[in-house]
């Protein structure tokens, strides 16, 4: 199931995510998904954490919320499947202390640290993937950096003119290339290689430079 941001969503939180994904009179708020403060008051004590999950919201694709943590009016759609979280509010414990399931990219679950605030990923299908839990962002704002980034270019490839995607596979290459860069320089953790436990991101982007999110980041049948 998709989540999308109710209407009815704090006008201060609005704005700020207005502001961050570029959008005006609320139009940053469409494809955001958000979680329920009153869910997560008794697990997320970070306030940064808190308001990140349940006020500002995060971007639609490619991420999908935790089914249980879905704020209540959110509009649901079923129009393709995602990856089923569950009906419950999920944690694990690790040596490193616990881990709040709270969405989940392409069939990889996000946990959330509840200590530290360390994003970290596990693939749903182990056999596809070296590895388990890995670290995969330094903190949330990180994550949802990434996530808007990814937003804007799904709008700005919807509003592309055709002729404008003459070298699509070179175009996506590009726009990977420069995105990996970026995080090299301001959350190396997002697209870290330590040994066989590579970040999510890593295979991701790899099949953007292979077209296979051509539908998204590149124009329909241009890939």
């Amino acid at each position: 199931m998709l989540f999308d941001a109710d209407a009815d969503a704090d006008a201060d939180a609005d704005a700020d995510a207005d502001a961050d994904a570029g959008g005006e009179d609320g139009s940053g708020r469409v494809g955001y998904v958000r979680a329920s403060r009153e869910v997560l008051a008794d697990v997320v004590h970070r306030p940064d954490d808190l308001r990140a999950l349940a006020d500002i919201g995060f971007p639609q694709r490619p991420f999908w919320l935790a089914p249980a943590l879905a704020a209540d009016g959110c509009a649901v759609t079923e129009s393709r499947p995602v990856v089923d979280l569950g009906d419950e509010v999920e944690m694990i414990e690790e040596e490193s202390g616990v881990l709040l399931l709270f969405g989940a990219v392409q069939g990889w679950y996000l946990f959330l640290h509840l200590g530290d605030g360390t994003v970290h990923a596990v693939p749903d299908e182990l056999e596809l993937f070296d590895g388990d839990l890995r670290m995969v962002h330094s903190d949330l704002s990180s994550l949802r950096h990434l996530l808007e980034l990814l937003h804007r270019r799904a709008l700005k490839a919807d509003s592309e003119p055709a002729d404008d995607w003459s070298t699509p596979y070179a175009e996506l290459a590009r726009f990977a290339d420069g995105i990996q860069a970026e995080f090299a320089r301001t959350d190396p953790v997002a697209f870290s290689e330590e040994e066989s436990r590579e970040s999510l991101w890593v295979h991701f982007f790899g099949d953007i430079r292979n077209g296979l999110y051509g539908r998204y980041y590149a124009r329909p049948g241009r890939v």
